[in-house]
């Protein structure tokens, strides 16, 4: 993959110069002039330009995420309005800012260090707070790493190169965040899912909202792109655009959250678990913790009763097994397995 996320984002963001010609407003240009500033950044962001691959892949997300923004404010009606100069010249400065910090490491001047960790702490902030949110990578993730991983096998290229951007990330719409932002709460979310749609659009793209629970209106009707009156803009589903191969996977607890999301004849119910020992094996795996600690051979006689408990539901072994697991640790084994024949003797008394 070395060189094609870079070569994609390069491109992607001279089809932008060319998208911001005819809609970038006289006065702005003379204000702001952003513009210019957007190509002598991209021209310090090439190849050649005396910067590590990390840093410029990092870079070119960053300058596709203002980008976004700069592309969003053109668009918008109140752009002559005090918030939409004052959001013009908070990004001119961003965009400045960045073209200062990667000239002093392309310079390779004492301060470079420092500028660096100052470049990194502004696009980590940018990242997670900013309307066009664009992670190229989430760190810390563990198991839902490897599973993207698995999405996107490593020995596939061809796969690999049609997903370019692979994210995984844990959020949710907080009506605090957008107020705080200076934002409508209402306004705030159309623009967000504005700039969503910018970001996917004409790509593939693979999206996993995973154990979803929240039946707001937003989130309903994902499968659907048609419009059909203003209040569809404030939907995620259209933020989603249809027809170049974007793929989104849902995870919930909920039939009925399942069946508003994306259509009922989309559902796809996971049967339960008619293998006991396959329940069985979950369960131990979970006391164990991966193999970072050894499974007591006393819990095997309470095998039939911790797999009866299990239900076949994959998720109920997982949780038995890391409360086993935590309890072990408190309490020596011997007293636990004397506490679980008191449980199930006290059960069978009741009945």
């Amino acid at each position: 993959m070395a060189g094609v996320t870079e070569n994609f984002l390069l491109d992607k963001l001279d089809q932008a110069f060319e998208d911001t010609k005819s809609t970038e407003h006289f006065l702005f240009s003379v204000l702001f002039d952003v513009q210019s500033d957007f190509r002598k950044l991209k021209e310090k962001l090439q190849p050649n330009a005396g910067i590590s691959p990390a840093q410029r892949k990092e870079n070119l997300y960053y300058l596709n995420n203002l980008l976004s923004e700069w592309q969003l404010l053109l668009r918008s009606q109140s752009i002559y309005s005090p918030e939409g100069l004052n959001s013009a010249y908070k990004l001119s400065k961003r965009v400045k800012k960045i073209k200062k910090d990667l000239k002093i490491v392309a310079s390779g001047a004492a301060t470079a260090d420092a500028a660096d960790l100052s470049a990194q702490k502004n696009l980590d902030t940018y990242r997670w707070s900013s309307r066009t949110v664009d992670p190229s990578k989430v760190y810390g993730l563990g198991d839902k790493e490897r599973f993207l991983e698995r999405m996107l096998p490593e020995d596939d290229e061809d796969k690999r190169k049609e997903v370019i951007k692979r994210m995984l990330m844990c959020l949710g719409v907080d009506d605090d965040i957008i107020e705080k932002a200076g934002e409508d709460v209402n306004f705030g979310i159309e623009r967000l899912i504005f700039a969503l749609r910018l970001q996917l659009k004409g790509n593939k793209y693979l999206i996993v909202l995973d154990d979803a629970w929240n039946s707001d209106k937003c989130f309903e009707d994902l499968h659907s792109d048609s419009l059909q009156d203003e209040s569809s803009y404030e939907k995620l589903a259209y933020g989603l655009p249809k027809g170049h191969g974007g793929t989104v996977v849902i995870t919930t607890r909920s039939k009925e959250i399942a069946a508003k999301m994306v259509g009922e004849e989309n559902l796809h119910q996971l049967p339960i678990l008619k293998d006991r020992e396959s329940c069985w094996k979950i369960f131990k795996d979970s006391v164990e913790l991966g193999g970072r600690s050894e499974f007591p051979e006393e819990l095997t006689p309470l095998k039939d009763l911790i797999v009866d408990k299990c239900a076949g539901l994959p998720l109920a072994a997982k949780m038995m097994g890391e409360i086993m697991h935590q309890q072990l640790l408190q309490n020596p084994i011997q007293n636990q397995i004397q506490q679980n024949r008191n449980q199930q003797q006290s059960q069978h008394s009741t009945v």
